[in-house]
């Protein structure tokens, strides 16, 4: 084919391109010792610019573009192959790509235009020669045999042997190639049928201690091994070279010459179940024949040992690596797919590197077509029965079947069957579709069949959650809950996801992907424990399987406290790093992000804790160790709102070893920690610009100074913030903080310093009783039970219309939290009349039903509030009222009633007519056909509508030329309307005359009968309509003697054929068609000349013909007048009974008499001779 096949027409311009839009091809690793081609591409461009250019980006460099060959195609496009060569020398080395293959660029430039393609290197690795360290061993070492780096296979071959190295033998790195052993043993000895090749060029000394069945062997031996493929048999030898072996016997010694041969196996991966490659007729140049490989196998353990892998047909097919190691792979690439579809068969020879044998194993080439327009498709329901007919071959002589056994298939003559041992044999969920091979006669290489198994939804789902408790506190899911849907048939789109039980109401599911949902808190109830069952609906199947889960619900909120009064750790000194986690408090009652946890005393320095979550871990060390000993830590929880302490708790941290306590020294500090509390808020009552604080020293003359580096602060949200440390200031034990810098922080630490001793001061900061009440009462808001994330967002509710009175549309509890009470709510909108709410759960209840044809709109809103002003709580709710599915679709009037036309050869997919149609309920709509030649189309659902495409060939021979279909069409409720579409079909040139009614092909005549005498009427019928029918004859060559009418078919006589008896005229008519193009049907006829007097002759004979059989007339002879008179004789040679016809082409010129008479005046212009 040409390099052109699968691209594009090109543009005036001849856009300059590569072929392919990517390349890839496999290489194996190792050093390349010369270059090598490893790849073709091809570019095509315009012959009126010079010739192009390559380049390519290689990152390692192991690639170098190669020879070039050019020509201009049939088309007029330059068509350039440039090959991809391995630089000579190069290591390719699998270790330095990722994933063992990498990427390189080649581009190519013709004129001003530059085109890259990408090109992806596969590296095989490599099974290459094995290198094997030897070692000084001593003599008589006691080193098990199979811990020898030397392969030395005869020992295990070899009964009662004991192999031994030789300890002279310097440490070297050795290709293993041949092997010479020294023995010495008896003349006689015992040896197994096969005796392993060695290949390790060492010295041995091989004692022989057991002597039994004696065996000669002869000086030389070769021993051949069959190795079977399919229908493939493969028979290999490898030799290898000659050892000499000396052994030393009580009773003679003698020379002992061997030849050790080992079997070798070729094996064949990836045959067909006929024994021959599959070879795809689409592959290009380069590619890899998929699924393919060639191993050499044989016994005992790899050796090293090199077999050479060649094929014959090295002009079509490439193998790589040439060379592989027992066990390794070989793959066969092709080289020149121009010429595949010639080649039958494929010879595949082996070679030992170290042998001069060889051996070969011819296959069978099996070509397979990937191309759709060459593969045979039919579709059969999973459920079919036993025997049911699936469809017919394409009318073609058929040469044989590939690949059939096995399947469930029976093929009678064209026709296939489905053929089981069962009733039903078909499990789409097994098996989707089988494949097998028809070889017809007039076709090069066999085309595929393919039996797609359609899917019926014979399969319940199966329904799993994430969870086995579903836990909701605050109005927040504790723990996210996972639906998973599985069906293993192909229509699992039908599932819905049904909820029931008593906690059914304040869940919804949310659809995140195939087969996975996700359950979402819609509202909340009271306090309680709840259950919910989970169903699975799968609209066509009658088992519904479910899953139930309790819901536990928390409202209200809890008081605070660690899980444990105190907690214990025990730490050794010299194990104890920076970072190392200590422990993590455990806080319950309130959510983990309303509250900051953090060390209120006891800290020896080197402990830290994150505020959220209460990790506990340790800090940077002192310089000088950590101390020996007990501490204990106070941790506490403060409220990120109020910076109130919530809960408390000790941490005893005991560390073992460390640095010895230094003496203590009388601390000029009466507390290790001093803390205190003051108001954010400044009072206009209180003039003091800012808040003082004694730190009550032992002795009123110490002077403390502030450490700076120690100071920390936390704002109002518990957050770590920086502190000007120019606000603090220390008079004496008087600290003293500027007002203005504390208005919104909640804790203040910083460390004092006096006679080398060190205090903390904690400043924990909080606000007035009236803001403290502002806050009291702000807590005491109404909290709404809503899911989490829609806090500032209207909640979405659904509702059926015409739902009846009573029905609960959703739950939205006020709860005052501090209390844990819920509160009356009330509704405030123009719909608020439709519904009441029941005070003690927080349910919303229609009060009355909903028709939404009266309402102006399908969507309203409303807000439930509780609470007081200025604290009251708001939740805005988005109502929307979805429509009952109660009315049938309506088909447009267009489209009501279509007729259309369409050709009989029309492509399949082309679009015949589109049905427009529409419902008020459902967007979504079905259509089905019904007809007697329904199957012959196929519609589906579009935006547009529902689009009629053909499915199926159509022949107006045999469907006729005008087809009616009814289209369905179906909403979601099962409502139907219906189309009519009548289609015309347009009648194509695609049958030739066939000639009817005919008799014999042996026509006789008798040699005196006239001119225009009638010998046959031929007539041929042709099934089109039209020119496309209307039938035309004529001889394919003309005849002096035989006439036929072109319009009739008549065949006559052209002129007499006196004194032609005896002779047979052979003609040819052809009878054809006006269509274009025309098609034509021929005949082969015979006339034979019979003797006018002879005994078979049964026609009167004229005895009087007028020379040259010519009449001559003259243009001027009046009316009636005599113009010859006819004799003849009858069979029986008399005159009676005789009577006369004038056969012309006017039938006014015709007379009983058998006088010849003009009966009309004759111009010369139109008649010149009778």
């Amino acid at each position: 084919g040409s390099l052109l096949h699968d691209d594009p027409l090109l543009d005036d311009e001849y856009r300059s391109h590569f072929v392919e839009s990517n390349y890839d091809f496999m290489i194996p690793e190792g050093q390349q010792e010369k270059p090598s081609i490893a790849a073709i591409l091809s570019f095509v461009s315009d012959p009126a610019v010079e010739s192009p250019t390559f380049s390519i980006h290689d990152d390692f460099d192991w690639f170098t573009i190669g020879s070039q060959k050019s020509q201009v195609n049939g088309e007029g496009i330059l068509e350039t192959e440039v090959s991809i060569d391995t630089k000579e020398g190069v290591l390719i080395d699998s270790k330095r790509v990722d994933g063992e293959n990498y990427s390189l660029q080649v581009t190519g430039i013709s004129g001003n235009r530059s085109v890259s393609v990408p090109v992806r290197v596969d590296i095989l690795p490599s099974f290459g020669v094995i290198k094997v360290m030897s070692e000084d061993i001593k003599s008589q070492s006691t080193k098990k045999e199979d811990e020898s780096e030397i392969a030395v296979d005869s020992r295990e071959e070899i009964e009662g042997r004991e192999v031994k190295t030789s300890p002279k033998i310097t440490p070297t790195t050795t290709e293993l190639t041949t092997t010479e052993i020294t023995r010495e043993e008896p003349t006689t000895t015992s040896f197994p049928t096969t005796v392993s090749t060695t290949t390790t060029t060492q010295t041995t000394t091989v004692p022989t201690t057991v002597s039994t069945t004696p065996t000669t062997i002869s000086s030389t031996s070769t021993e051949t091994t069959p190795v079977t493929v399919p229908s493939t048999t493969v028979t290999t030898t490898e030799s290898t070279t000659t050892s000499t072996t000396t052994e030393p016997s009580t009773t003679s010694t003698s020379q002992l010459t061997t030849t050790a041969t080992v079997p070798i196996r070729l094996n064949i991966e990836g045959l067909s179940e006929s024994g021959s490659i599959p070879v795809m007729t689409s592959l290009s140049k380069g590619e890899l024949i998929n699924n393919f490989a060639i191993t050499v196998e044989r016994d005992g353990r790899p050796d090293g040992t090199l077999f050479n892998v060649t094929v014959d047909r090295s002009d079509l097919f490439d193998i790589q690596p040439k060379s592989v190691e027992q066990g390794g792979k070989a793959f066969l690439f092709v080289r020149n797919p121009h010429l595949i579809r010639e080649i039958k068969g494929l010879t595949i020879t082996i070679k030992a590197a170290s042998s001069l044998t060889s051996d070969s194993t011819s296959l069978p080439i099996f070509l397979i077509t990937d191309s759709s327009s060459e593969i045979i498709r039919f579709s059969i329901p999973e459920s079919s029965s036993n025997g049911i007919k699936i469809g017919d071959l394409p009318d073609r002589s058929i040469e044989r079947i590939l690949a059939l056994d096995g399947l469930p298939f029976n093929l009678v003559k064209s026709s296939l069957f489905l053929s089981c041992e069962t009733p039903q044999c078909l499990d789409r969920e097994t098996n989707d579709h089988y494949e097998f091979f028809v070889k017809f006669t007039d076709s090069a290489y066999p085309i595929p069949v393919v039996v797609s198994v359609s899917d019926i939804n014979d399969n319940p789902p199966t329904i799993s959650l994430t969870e086995h408790i579903i836990r909701v506190a605050s109005n927040r899911l504790l723990n996210p809950v996972a639906v998973f849907i599985s069906d293993l048939d192909s229509s699992s789109d039908s599932n819905a996801i049904l909820l029931t039980g008593d906690a059914s109401h304040y869940f919804t599911v949310k659809h995140i992907e195939e087969g996975i949902y996700d359950l979402q808190l819609t509202s909340s109830p009271s306090n309680g424990n709840y259950s919910l069952t989970v169903t699975v609906v799968d609209t066509t199947h009658p088992e519904f399987p479910s899953h139930s889960i309790d819901v536990a619900i928390v409202v209200q909120r809890g008081k605070a406290r660690f899980r444990k009064e105190l907690y214990e750790r025990t730490l050794a000194a010299d194990k104890i790093t920076s970072g190392d986690s200590l422990l993590r408090l455990e806080l319950e009652g309130v959510p983990i992000d309303e509250v900051d946890i953090m060390c209120l005393g006891g800290n020896p320095g080197w402990i830290t804790v994150e505020p959220y979550g209460g990790k506990m871990s340790v800090a940077t060390l002192p310089r000088k160790g950590i101390e020996g000993g007990e501490f204990t830590v106070v941790m506490g929880a403060i409220d990120r709102e109020t910076s109130e302490l919530v809960a408390d708790t000790r941490v005893k941290i005991t560390v073992e070893g460390g640095v010895k306590k230094e003496k203590k020294i009388l601390s000029p500090f009466h507390k290790n920690i001093y803390t205190f509390k003051t108001i954010r808020e400044h009072s206009e009552s209180d003039s003091h610009s800012s808040f003082s604080v004694d730190l009550d020293v032992r002795n009123s003359s110490v002077s403390p100074s502030l450490i700076p580096s120690s100071l920390f602060a936390l704002d109002s949200n518990g957050i770590s913030t920086s502190f000007p440390i120019s606000s603090l200031s220390l008079n004496g034990s008087t600290l003293s903080i500027e007002r203005s810098s504390f208005a919104n922080l909640r804790l203040l630490q910083i460390e004092v310093e006096a006679e080398e001793q060190t205090a903390s001061v904690l400043i924990f900061f909080s606000s007035s009783s009236i803001v403290m009440e502002r806050l009291r009462r702000e807590r005491s808001r109404p909290l709404f039970a809503i899911p989490e994330g829609t806090e500032d967002d209207p909640i979405e509710i659904s509702m059926m219309e015409e739902s009846p009175s009573g029905t609960v549309v959703a739950v939205f509890p006020a709860t005052d939290v501090s209390k844990g009470e819920n509160v009356e709510t009330r509704l405030e909108g123009e719909m608020k009349e439709f519904f009441h709410i029941q005070q003690t759960t927080g349910a919303l209840i229609i009060a009355h039903p909903f028709d939404l044809e009266s309402l102006s709109s399908p969507f309203f809103n409303l807000s439930l509030l509780a609470g007081e002003e200025p604290f009251e709580s708001r939740l805005s709710l988005h109502f929307t009222v979805l429509n009952i599915d109660d009315n049938p679709p309506i088909v447009h009037t267009d489209s009501r009633m279509i007729n259309t036309t369409i050709w009989e050869n029309a492509a399949l997919s082309s679009r015949v007519a589109i049905i427009k149609a529409s419902d008020i309920d459902s967007p979504s709509l079905r259509f089905t056909l019904v007809g007697e030649k329904a199957d012959k189309f196929a519609v589906k659902s579009s935006e547009e509508g529902g689009i009629i495409t053909i499915e199926k060939e159509i022949d107006r021979e045999e469907d006729g030329d005008q087809l009616s279909l009814i289209v369905l069409v179906i909403d979601s409720a099962g409502h139907t309307a219906e189309a009519m579409v009548n289609i015309r079909i347009m009648d194509v040139n695609d049958n030739s005359p066939s000639f009817v009614s005919i008799h014999s092909t042996q026509l006789k005549a008798v040699e005196n009968w006239g001119e225009g005498r009638l010998l046959s009427i031929l007539t041929a019928e042709d099934e089109d309509e039209g020119e496309n029918g209307r039938v035309m004859y004529r001889l394919t060559q003309s005849s002096p003697y035989i006439s036929i009418d072109k319009l009739t078919g008549e065949l006559k006589l052209a002129r007499n054929l006196i004194g032609m008896a005896g002779v047979e005229i052979g003609m040819t008519v052809m009878a054809h068609d006006m269509g274009s193009p025309q098609r034509s049907t021929l005949l082969n006829l015979t006339v034979s000349i019979l003797e006018s007097m002879g005994k078979e002759s049964l026609t009167p004979k004229i005895i009087n013909l007028p020379e040259d059989f010519v009449i001559q007339v003259n243009d001027q002879s009046p009316i009636r007048s005599r113009v010859f008179t006819v004799s003849a004789l009858s069979p029986s040679g008399g005159k009676e009974g005789l009577k006369y016809d004038l056969l012309v082409s006017s039938p006014s010129l015709l007379s009983s008499s058998f006088l010849l008479h003009l009966s009309h005046q004759l111009h010369q212009k139109q008649v010149g001779w009778m």
